[in-house]
């Protein structure tokens, strides 16, 4: 993904991750406090704050990843802090965390694919972030990692069978329940 087709909340998202998780020990909690962080600044003013907060997810979920992939640290673990950050976003504002949580995870999934990420292991991230950051929160846990799982399926099928395969491989193995999950939204 290049970055003349990421939105200006994209391309601001990339860039503040970028400069805050290089060279920190944190990679998580830092990726996780600039997104929550980005997606608070992108909705500022808005009218419909629980509506625009999802949208504002996922353009912050997208540009995020790319800068996590791009900067010097451990990708994966970048891509847990920012689904973390942007679930913990959606949720602070208001917003429909399950619904968030779907597209959030779907958009951390194509666009660690789209930067040259093992989609797999991308996807295995995402849905950990997005449960880690319920967890904290408070919140439907179960139905979280079941969104969660179902939009690590919807990123990985429009990146290609194959993807999906090896995504359902990967949170089978590393999600508990998941094949439970999986076998219940096919």
């Amino acid at each position: 993904m290049s970055d003349g087709i990421l939105s200006d909340v994209a391309k601001a998202a990339k860039n503040a991750v970028t400069g805050m998780v290089e060279g920190t020990g944190d990679v998580i909690g830092t990726a996780a406090e600039a997104t929550a962080g980005a997606i608070k600044s992108g909705i500022e003013g808005a009218d419909n704050v629980i509506e625009k907060s999802i949208n504002v997810a996922v353009d912050v979920t997208t540009g995020a990843v790319k800068g996590v992939s791009e900067a010097s640290v451990d990708t994966f673990e970048g891509v847990q802090g920012v689904v973390s950050g942007a679930v913990k976003g959606v949720a602070t504002v208001g917003g429909d965390v399950l619904t968030g949580t779907q597209k959030i995870v779907s958009a951390a999934v194509t666009s660690a694919s789209e930067a040259g990420e093992d989609t797999a292991k991308a996807a295995a991230s995402a849905v950990k972030g997005a449960i880690d950051a319920t967890t904290n929160v408070g919140g439907d846990v179960a139905g979280v990692t079941k969104s969660a799982i179902t939009g690590a399926l919807k990123g990985a099928g429009e990146i290609g069978e194959e993807a999906v395969g090896s995504v359902t491989d990967v949170l089978v193995a590393t999600v508990e329940g998941a094949k439970e999950i999986i076998d219940s939204i096919k």
